[in-house]
């Protein structure tokens, strides 16, 4: 969903009117959250300060979803190979 430029487009003109509703500037944020994580680490509250540090690590994207390829075998075969098998007629799609 996030992949279509309209959504992306129309989520991003929210969070900027939330923004300049709220009067947050994404530097207060981070600015707040260090401060948490600071004084966690006064307390010597480590799951304070992890959880500090993970919201931290959302905002500027360090988080983002890896892309992966997944292939997938079948039976030992590999997708490569169960395409090569079909074009040669060994299988068929249905198998």
């Amino acid at each position: 969903m996030l992949r279509n430029v309209r959504v992306q487009a129309a989520l991003q003109a929210r969070q900027s009117a939330d923004a300049a509703r709220l009067s947050i500037r994404r530097e207060d944020v981070l600015a707040g959250l260090l401060e948490a994580v600071n004084l966690a680490r006064e307390q010597r509250n480590p799951a304070g300060m992890v959880a500090g540090l993970r919201e931290l690590s959302k905002l500027p994207g360090f988080r983002a979803p890896d892309r992966l390829k997944v292939d997938v075998e079948v039976g030992g075969v590999g997708h490569a190979e169960m395409r090569r098998m079909e074009r040669m007629g060994v299988i068929s799609e249905e198998d």
